[in-house]
């Protein structure tokens, strides 16, 4: 039996960077879409899953992934501790590659990408499927036939329900290595965009989820519209930590943006209606909309 590893999906240096103290205390409000009261819990404890970037093959658990990631975490950690002080301007080639390699990473690493997955999965079946209909003449010809070589009186309407609760998973492994290669295709793209930097003042804080980069079109609200990197009117928003967001666009001056609480809060209900389920916050929120957030998916193990 495979030895359960418990593997964070978002790395606990950056979940302590919203923790509810600066220092000696790493524990956040953590939201659950399934429950209606928000609990307090430490850094450690939330955002993992059992063997979650695990290959299973006869000879055991290959890791290799989660180690991978584990590095760029620790060369990522140390901008993310000098930005709770000070302004990067990421000038440095190497600084921006670091941490554009971390934001893309975390694009693809999480739940949400991997269920975004099977529903590509399901759907890449189903329009198989479809083809299939079409070439015998369509649905009615195709279930008729059907009925001749089994025997069975199954309407048309009862065999597209079937197919329509068909559950359609990709191999094992398929998602480790396209969360690697779309990240790796991530990082260029992203390094070449304009970063902004949003500081909220004293009286309002960012807040971050269990998919915390977001791909946002200024040309279309709908939260369940998921833009591309290349398209120009799409934004990235990504909160640094509780003072800090980074709004990465394709046009605009770099920089860091002192913004007050109205722009905050506009901030947060984008990141909070994109999330997957859980949502991360230094202190208890009432403004933010979560019944935005899609309708929960499983439970975190």
């Amino acid at each position: 039996m495979s030895r359960k590893i418990g593997q964070h999906y978002v790395p606990q240096f950056y979940l302590r960077g919203f923790a509810i103290a600066d220092t000696g205390n790493d524990k956040l409000w953590v939201y659950d879409k399934n429950k209606p009261v928000p609990r307090l819990q430490s850094a450690g404890k939330v955002a993992k899953k059992n063997n979650f970037y695990s290959f299973f093959d006869p000879n055991g658990v290959d890791n290799v992934l989660e180690e991978a990631l584990s590095k760029i975490e620790s060369s990522a950690a140390p901008l993310f501790r000098r930005l709770q002080r000070e302004d990067v301007e990421f000038t440095n080639v190497d600084e921006r590659y670091t941490f554009g390699k971390f934001v893309s990473f975390l694009a693809y690493r999480t739940p949400q990408f991997n269920r975004h997955l099977h529903i590509l999965a399901q759907n890449l079946a189903k329009g198989k499927l479809i083809n299939h209909f079409e070439k015998k003449g369509g649905l009615q010809v195709a279930v008729e036939e059907l009925n001749k070589k089994t025997g069975y009186q199954v309407t048309p309407e009862k065999f597209l329900d079937a197919c329509n609760k068909m559950k359609i998973k990709p191999p094992k492994g398929t998602f480790q290595v396209i969360m690697f290669e779309g990240a790796k295709k991530m990082i260029p793209h992203f390094c070449t965009m304009r970063w902004h930097f949003l500081r909220s003042d004293a009286h309002r804080f960012f807040v971050t989820t269990d998919a915390p980069v977001v791909f946002h079109d200024l040309n279309n609200d709908d939260p369940f519209f998921k833009p591309g990197i290349l398209q120009k009117s799409v934004q990235i928003l990504f909160p640094v930590n509780k003072q800090l967001c980074l709004v990465a666009t394709w046009e605009g001056r770099e920089g860091y943006y002192l913004v007050d609480k109205d722009v905050v809060r506009e901030i947060n209900n984008k990141i909070a209606g994109a999330a997957e389920r859980f949502l991360f916050s230094s202190i208890q929120q009432y403004d933010i909309r979560l019944e935005r957030i899609e309708p929960a998916r499983g439970e975190e193990k």
